[in-house]
């Protein structure tokens, strides 16, 4: 019911050490998120999350679902993380960065993953955007990525999976 849509700067900080285990959809550090939010400038290091049951979960951001949002994550580093599936839940659209963008436009300018993504019995998991619906506008410049991703179907390792979705890849 509340989505995230102002100004989040780290400042160049590092979170570190988040340990997260949910059950719940958007679980992520910004759940919902929307308008025209910026996320800067942060390195999330050393943080373990288990998810179970629900879809919607990435490191930063759980979904995108409004028309008009215009989300940016710029500067942005997730190193020795790991998402990970707890029992054999048949966890949908995870991401290292952001779990999954129903509507609107996402740019990620200068963001690295540095991690693991283990959903064995999970669909539509990547190392960055868990899933982009198709109308959607995913943007990338400057983003590189290394770790592991394993799922059981529409894996995009440490990119997007979409079917229709504009994106970007700079």
């Amino acid at each position: 019911a509340y989505e995230f849509k102002g100004t989040f700067d780290g400042q160049g900080h590092s979170i570190s050490g988040v340990y997260l285990s949910t059950e719940y959809s958007y679980g992520s550090i910004f759940g919902g998120v929307g308008g025209s939010a910026k996320i800067k400038n942060f390195i999330l290091e050393n943080s373990y999350f288990t998810i179970s049951g629900k879809p919607y979960f990435g490191a930063i951001i759980g979904r995108i679902n409004n028309s008009s949002a215009n989300v940016s994550l710029t500067d942005i580093t997730v190193a020795d993380t790991v998402l990970l599936e707890e029992g054999s839940a048949d966890v949908k659209y995870v991401g290292g960065f952001v779990g999954r963008i129903e509507k609107g436009k996402l740019t990620s300018n200068n963001c690295h993953f540095n991690g693991t993504v283990s959903f064995p019995n999970g669909e539509h998991i990547t190392g960055f955007v868990g899933q982009a619906a198709g109308g959607t506008t995913v943007v990338f410049n400057n983003c590189h990525g290394t770790g592991t991703v394993i799922a059981k179907d529409y894996v995009a390792e440490l990119s997007v999976y979409t079917d229709t979705t504009t994106k970007t890849n700079n």
